[in-house]
């Protein structure tokens, strides 16, 4: 009996013990471990369902610098077309011919006056050589004829290239003084762009061609050039009026291809320099001449210059 009991005391205790096992919490988990630091990942687009093909640049429509173009240049005071008193345009235009220029700047150029046939000189010329005309009117006088316009004294530019963008600025002036001008003109030489300049300073009053030289520089320090300006100055080198033109960026073609003195005035036995070929610093001058032709009062200057092609765009 005794045994018995103690057998069923045994069993109750293998039973709780299993119970208490059974139901005992299970150890806590232990953290995780801290995660190890990386480079940081850029964002990244989603894959493309086909591959990008290569881009093809398109031409560009900048067209590739040609070679530099040359150019030549003549002055000429014709003086209305009077040679020794007597009209001969047709001798005029067979010396501009023979100077072979492509591009021609004449001062005392009448239009539609009396003493010189009511003639429009400038237009006349032209025809004559198959060239392009501007022309700049300053002096005006009363029409020669009913109907007629304004007769005038002014300035000239002769191409043999096409001609846009003309201008005629007046420049300074003073009472009894005679209206001088600056004409401009844009010459399309094979492409290439130049400005042109004509002009005749005032003759008896340095202070004014001064004045008109810096009205000059007022106009040309607009332009991005290349440019060459001539015409008669009515002022010698070493003049105020020239070095005012000069500090401008200009340059005298004589003063650096040409041979000798230059004179110019009077035409038969000269012994002054007062007629310019001027440039810019983009203008390569090449040769000079002064050429004497006898058919006016004064002898022409002729230069060859080199002018630079177009910049890229």
């Amino acid at each position: 009996m005794n045994r018995w009991i103690h057998g069923l005391f045994a069993l109750l205790a293998l039973m709780t013990l299993g119970g208490l096992v059974a139901f005992w919490p299970a150890p806590a988990r232990p953290p995780d471990p801290a995660p190890v630091p990386s480079s940081p990942v850029l964002p990244t687009s989603p894959p493309a369902a086909h591959p990008t093909p290569p881009t093809t640049p398109e031409p560009s429509t900048c067209p590739t610098p040609g070679p530099a173009v040359r150019l030549s240049v003549l002055t000429f005071n014709i003086h209305g077309g009077l040679g020794h008193g007597r009209l001969d345009l047709g001798q005029i235009a067979r010396a501009i011919s023979a100077s072979r220029a492509d591009v021609v700047l004449l001062q005392e150029v009448d239009r539609d006056r009396v003493r010189t046939g009511v003639v429009q000189q400038a237009e006349s010329l032209g025809r004559t050589l198959g060239f392009h005309t501007a022309y700049g009117a300053n002096k005006l006088r009363r029409p020669a004829l009913p109907g007629l316009p304004p007769a005038a004294i002014g300035n000239a530019i002769l191409s043999r290239y096409p001609i846009s963008d003309v201008t005629n600025t007046h420049l300074p002036n003073r009472m009894g003084m005679e209206l001088r001008g600056l004409l401009h003109a844009r010459i399309d030489v094979r492409g290439r762009s130049v400005s042109v300049y004509n002009t005749h300073l005032q003759h008896t009053s340095g202070s004014m061609r001064r004045e008109q030289a810096h009205a000059i520089r007022a106009v040309i320090d607009r332009d991005a050039g290349p440019f060459i300006l001539g015409g008669d100055l009515n002022a010698e080198p070493d003049s105020h009026a020239v070095a005012i033109l000069e500090r401008g960026g200009l340059a005298d073609t004589w003063a650096e291809v040409g041979e000798g003195p230059g004179l110019t005035v009077p035409a038969s036995v000269p012994h002054r320099r007062i007629d310019f070929l001027l440039h810019d610093e983009a203008v390569r001058p090449l040769a000079a001449a002064v050429l004497r032709s006898g058919i006016s009062d004064h002898r022409e200057v002729w230069g060859a210059f080199e002018v630079p092609a177009a910049p890229p765009c």
